[in-house]
């Protein structure tokens, strides 16, 4: 998952790309949007089918993975906020002060804000926003950074640098991150990594009043790579060291990896109670993937169940997704689900589908963010994401074709997860519905391709 986006902040102009997994606000890109057959993560997700029995008793909070980073989302739609400033608009300090207790948790929060998201939520996690693979900002986020003239005085060797895709030569031009002017490092170094952990952006969030880092661009491709170029390897004096042989050398992956196990290390040996959240897209379960999840307290994963208006499909990869999220709050992640609808304009359509697939995974340590490009960085938060859904009477289950359900003591979820054709939804008998976005519902419900319910009702174990 991967953002580009210029964020706007009051004292300065400055252009800052969001990457990965929540970008930077107004203006973005997908960086993972390079070719026209879109897929997280650039890997097909784990296509898991859910086989387990519907149960008629809800579970309990105990029965359920918990963890320390959020506060319980148990028989609630839990939300949080991406950015608070963006060329999109500002969130000023008196509405982070009072709606604070909207969420559980804000990517990239402006310098000088992070104390008022939490007056009136003590818990809120307010993060501050860098990207994994560079040096921090020189002009954003507190201008922490260094020139390339920096660290050509005091780090050469832990620049990295670019190889042409056509040839495979080397160059003497740092791999940039398209549109950012921060320095890229060699992450392969771990001493690199740890400089920037430990010596820049930590010490900064710390005194600054943030507890959470946000690292953006923590992707299993390589986020620098353009039509021209690649990242491919350092300069020691005059002797070239290739660390990567092209766009998709799998030594990308086992270094990303490897950083965040080092910047977790390092914040839980030096800044204890500084968590990690990291913007990365929900991939299939292997040894990689496991060990990055073992390794970070919140993951946001910006493709969501809606990948920018391009849908998870088929229904595979609806309950791959939403296997992911359960498979990372059993390891102790809190799952940070970004609906992004790109440049779908939003309607009750959106937000009914964008709950109920967030509700799949939901096992209590998850929250969503729900919008368009549009809304990064302002409040997009709805009075009726504070319905209490109640407690999950079971874990999901199928339908029938591309169907999926999930009930909850005073909710039924219903999703049409196939690409293609209307199904019809036979709900449980017994019961009165009424749609979360109020949208009208028969009984059997016609749910078109890509689209979903919440339907509130009573007693919904039974």
């Amino acid at each position: 998952m991967t953002i580009r986006t210029f964020v706007r902040f009051a004292a300065s102009l400055v252009l800052t790309s969001l990457l990965a997994a929540c970008g930077g606000g107004g203006h973005f890109t997908p960086a993972s949007d390079t070719s026209t057959d879109y897929q997280p993560a650039q890997q097909a997700l784990q296509q898991e089918t859910q086989t387990s029995a519907v149960q008629t008793n809800a579970l309990t909070p105990s029965s359920l993975p918990v963890t320390s980073f959020l506060p319980s989302s148990y028989g609630k739609i839990g939300t949080f906020q991406i950015f608070d400033e963006t060329r999109n608009g500002t969130i000023s300090a008196t509405a982070a002060q009072q709606h604070g207790y909207h969420y559980n948790a804000v990517w990239g929060v402006r310098p000088g804000m992070a104390t008022n998201w939490r007056v009136s939520n003590s818990g809120l996690q307010a993060s501050y926003y860098f990207i994994s693979i560079t040096d921090a900002s020189t002009s954003a986020w507190g201008g922490i950074g260094h020139s390339l003239t920096w660290w050509k005085a005091n780090h050469p060797s832990w620049i990295l640098y670019a190889c042409s895709t056509s040839t495979n030569a080397p160059t003497h031009n740092p791999a940039y991150v398209a549109g950012l002017p921060n320095v890229p490092i060699d992450f392969h170094n771990t001493a690199a990594a740890d400089y920037v952990i430990r010596n820049v952006v930590a010490p900064y969030a710390k005194s600054h009043g943030y507890n959470a880092l946000a690292a953006d661009e923590v992707t299993f491709w390589p986020a620098m790579s353009g039509t021209t170029y690649y990242p491919c390897g350092i300069w020691n004096g005059s002797t070239f060291v290739r660390r990567y042989s092209n766009a998709n050398d799998p030594r990308y992956d086992s270094d990303m990896v490897n950083w965040v196990k080092a910047a977790h290390s390092t914040l839980r040996t030096y800044f204890p109670g500084m968590r990690l959240i990291v913007n990365h897209p929900g991939s299939v379960l292997s040894t990689n993937e496991e060990t990055l999840l073992q390794n970070v307290d919140a993951v946001m994963d910006e493709t969501g169940f809606t990948a920018y208006g391009r849908y998870q499909i088929p229904v595979s990869k609806v309950t791959a997704k939403a296997n992911w999220m359960r498979y990372g709050q059993q390891h102790g992640v809190a799952m940070l689900i970004n609906q992004d609808w790109g440049a779908i304009t939003m309607g009750a359509a959106q937000r009914d589908y964008s709950v109920a697939t967030y509700l799949l995974g939901n096992e209590q340590a998850a929250a969503a963010f729900i919008s368009n490009h549009s809304g990064y960085g302002i409040e997009v938060w709805r009075s009726e994401y504070g319905m209490n859904v109640g407690a999950p009477c079971g874990e999901y289950y199928s339908g029938g074709g591309a169907l999926l359900y999930r009930k909850f003591a005073n909710a039924f979820v219903a999703v049409n997860g196939g690409g293609s054709g209307t199904q019809s939804a036979h709900l449980p008998t017994g019961h009165t519905y009424v749609d979360l976005e109020g949208r009208t519902v028969h009984n059997p419900l016609p749910i078109a391709a890509n689209d979903g319910y919440v339907l509130k009702t009573t007693n919904g174990c039974n």
